[in-house]
């Protein structure tokens, strides 16, 4: 089974769907496939739009974004606020403990 990249197959679906007549014929001659092979892409091409289309629906997305970047923020505030104990800042307390 021949494995078209989907920039082909979209192409392919788009002389189905909207080329003017002839352009089936046309592309599938260019492509070295059948005719038929254009109609089953254009199949599989409409199958993955609809599937795409089912995803979670944009605002339920970006209410998880802005609850991320809530959560962003707080840590780098967490972050502003930390302090660092390297090898010398641990000796000079050591030194004053």
């Amino acid at each position: 089974m021949l494995t078209l990249p989907p920039e082909l197959r979209i192409a392919n679906a788009a002389a189905v769907l909207d080329g003017p007549h002839g352009s089936v014929t046309r592309r599938a001659q260019q492509q070295g496939l059948s005719r038929q092979a254009l109609y089953r892409d254009t199949q599989r091409v409409l199958y993955a739009l609809q599937q795409a289309s089912q995803l979670p629906a944009c605002p339920q997305l970006r209410e998880q974004l802005d609850a991320l970047r809530a959560h962003l923020t707080e840590l780098q505030a967490l972050c502003d606020h930390a302090v660092l104990l390297d090898d010398d800042g641990l000796a000079a307390f050591a030194s004053t403990a």
